[in-house]
């Protein structure tokens, strides 16, 4: 079952108690066609990395320019951070991965697209994980 851009998904609401959230998680992707490990997730974005598939949306180039974030850490976030939160699918049908990273003091976040589990993804937005002051030395 495929997910085109006038889809509407509706999820199922994650229990009150917090219980067995990685099986509607699962179920919840399963739902909309797309069932993958955390691992299989990070292992297509760091080969887009790896093979020079990575895109910028305008979005996100506004927002690294207005936060003081640059490639390099968004890289960064992308080889060696953390997935955030459950990978949830956007209103275009792709996947959206919220990578988080903590680096040199500074924690900050990376979210990006994956489109059926292709080797390229785009970077949806970045921010700053807490409020970030930029420091005049």
């Amino acid at each position: 079952m495929g997910v085109g851009k006038n889809t509407t998904i509706k999820r199922p609401l994650l229990p009150i108690d917090g219980t067995d959230i990685q099986n509607t998680v699962q179920y919840t992707i399963k739902m909309i066609g797309h069932t993958m490990p955390y691992s299989q997730y990070l292992k297509i974005i760091r080969e887009a990395v790896a093979t020079d598939n990575v895109l910028y949306s305008y979005h996100a180039r506004t927002r690294m320019n207005e936060r003081g974030i640059t490639r390099i850490m968004v890289t960064e976030a992308l080889v060696r951070g953390v997935i955030k939160r459950p990978p949830e699918c956007n209103t275009h049908g792709a996947i959206e991965v919220e990578l988080n990273r903590y680096s040199a003091g500074m924690n900050y976040s990376v979210v990006v697209a994956v489109i059926d589990g292709e080797v390229v993804v785009t970077v949806v937005t970045v921010y700053w994980e807490v409020q970030h002051e930029k420091r005049i030395l």
